[in-house]
């Protein structure tokens, strides 16, 4: 079969890692870092058929070999060359497009330098990642409320590339309060200049984030750096929810667990075609992928195998397309999570909040 791909994780724990290397059990943690570290780039899975809809395609992921602390503490010359190495594998085991874990690295130079240096294409798989999150937002404000064409939302960090086309998308979706909030004026108002020609949607800019985030239904934090630290968990109102897209997260879990009356989550779980098997998840229930790993497939199934999402900045039209995409070979979002942990809005909803979900993340 010609349609193949591989996606590039990292163990998200250290229970992950041990589960893979038996024999390490008994070494100190620091030792077994520095020792995964050094670990070459390895298949993990072997190859397992996607049955979208209209065509299959064989998938594999490769192990980068370093746990999520280790990455984050990696400068970026070592990323790429643990991320190439990985790439490398994947061209001799015969692949024609690979995929990046977000969590092993934040779209920008990384991505587009393992474009430039191997011979298959290359995602970040982040513009079917904002898709997902867009359709997350339309199921928890569909379930929670208030309808979405009354429904008040603002959003964090507009200027950067998720929170950007996040708010073009929701304008687009019906959303007719948006609220926008960011330091860099001159790109704001070009995305409200945008947004009001594209939808017709006047967006407001607020200096005073906290009185807006009070008020809003529905909150988007796409860069932490744009919320105002004097924000607080207490200043929003009850029945909100919270998208928070940060890295780190800008509430913390014991803050979230103070407030059993709004709703968090941080992504979606994309749900792959009828009869396939389970890829990969260390977290996620069976049958469920993360986003990036959806879009690499996605794309391996329509036969695109070519450079899709890479660098920094994203565009509205790649996001719809893959959105189009997933929904035509027969790939869907179906849940939601925060911190690892799998939330539904209906569960909210009957009262039963997610701080329970959330005492081992403290």
């Amino acid at each position: 079969m010609s349609n193949r791909f591989a996606f590039i994780v990292h163990p998200v724990h250290r229970g992950s890692v041990l589960r893979r290397l038996k024999l390490m059990r008994k070494l100190p943690l620091p030792i077994l870092e520095a020792v995964i570290r050094r670990t070459p780039p390895a298949r993990c899975t072997p190859e397992t058929e996607v049955a979208g809809l209209h065509s299959q395609a064989l998938g594999c992921i490769i192990t980068a070999n370093s746990d999520l602390n280790g990455v984050v503490r990696l400068s970026a010359p070592q990323i790429a060359k643990k991320l190439l190495r990985a790439g490398r594998l994947a061209e001799k085991l015969g692949m024609r497009i690979v995929g990046l874990d977000s969590g092993l690295v934040e779209p920008g130079a990384v991505d587009l330098f393992l474009a430039r240096h191997l011979r298959l294409a290359v995602t970040s798989g982040m513009s079917y990642t904002v898709a997902t999150v867009l359709e997350g937002c339309l199921q928890a404000i569909s379930l929670i409320g208030p309808d979405l064409e009354e429904a008040e939302v603002l959003v964090f960090g507009a200027a950067v590339s998720a929170g950007n086309i996040l708010a073009q998308l929701l304008a687009r979706e019906g959303v007719n309060y948006l609220t926008l909030v960011e330091g860099d004026r001159h790109r704001l108002e070009n995305l409200t200049r945008r947004i009001m020609h594209d939808s017709g949607v006047a967006c407001k800019t607020t200096l005073q984030a906290r009185k807006a985030a009070g008020r809003a239904d529905l909150i988007l934090i796409a860069a932490n750096d744009a919320v105002p630290a004097q924000i607080k968990v207490d200043d929003l109102k009850p029945g909100a929810i919270v998208c928070d897209l940060g890295r780190p997260r800008f509430f913390t879990a014991g803050e979230v667990c103070l407030r059993s009356d709004i709703f968090f989550f941080d992504g979606a779980a994309v749900e792959l075609p009828g009869g396939t098997k389970r890829i990969w998840s260390d977290e996620l229930p069976p049958g469920l992928v993360s986003a990036g790993l959806a879009e690499t497939a996605i794309l391996a199934l329509e036969g695109r195998f070519e450079n899709f999402s890479l660098g920094p900045e994203l565009r509205v039209g790649k996001v719809e397309e893959i959105r189009r995409l997933g929904r035509k070979h027969g790939f869907k979002t179906a849940g939601l999570h925060y911190r690892g942990q799998m939330v539904h809005p209906a569960v909210f909803t009957g009262k039963k909040n997610i701080s329970l979900l959330l005492d081992n993340a403290r």
